[in-house]
């Protein structure tokens, strides 16, 4: 069972695994923010020059004040790009705001609180549809393989899963009509 937390193109989203506890990763947000905010100048994880692509680091989100973990995804001159690992969403921030883990760290070792799904044979929806049709649902699915950090999975037969599963039906399966003599595609959800 997955929360829905950050669709993003038709047929990927970031889902937080609802067998984790909320506490959890509200503990694990309140340890990274009290052991950062604490220490004067943390250690940051550019502080060697190398490039650490692929490598975990912590955040602090200014909107919040509070810090996250990230992995970076990206790199460039200055910048990098990161995903915070338990929300999904990208950031692009300079490579001087980007702290290394500590080491009394207990909860940052954690595995990430969510996933990044793909819906296997691909989804013809518009972006704002498939974004409304799963922001902040609930939804279950079947985990298959891991690909470029990306999991595939199906919608199970689960009641939770209807009106997505309706909505891609309809949408992946173009209904013919005949117009002027020419055949054309309407998809049924543009009806």
């Amino acid at each position: 069972m997955l929360f829905v937390i950050l669709p993003e193109e038709p047929g990927c989203f970031f889902g937080q695994l609802e067998k984790i506890p909320v506490k959890d990763l509200n503990d694990m947000v309140a340890e990274l923010t009290m052991a950062y905010s604490t220490d004067p100048s943390p250690p940051l994880l550019y502080a060697d020059v190398k490039s650490h692509l692929g490598h975990f680091g912590v955040i602090h989100w200014d909107e919040d004040k509070k810090f996250y973990r990230i992995r970076v995804t990206k790199e460039l001159v200055n910048d990098a790009e990161v995903r915070f690992i338990d929300y999904g969403n990208s950031l692009l921030i300079p490579r001087c705001k980007i702290f290394a883990p500590l080491e009394g760290l207990t909860c940052f070792r954690n595995p990430p609180y969510g996933i990044h799904c793909k819906i296997e044979g691909g989804v013809m929806q518009s972006i704002p549809n498939w974004q409304t049709l799963l922001f902040e649902k609930q939804i279950k699915v079947k985990i298959g393989s891991l690909v470029d950090g990306i999991y595939s999975v199906t919608l199970t037969d689960d009641p939770c899963n209807n009106d997505i599963a309706k909505a891609i039906s309809s949408a992946n399966h173009p209904k013919n009509h005949i117009i002027s003599g020419e055949l054309k595609y309407i998809f049924a959800m543009d009806e």
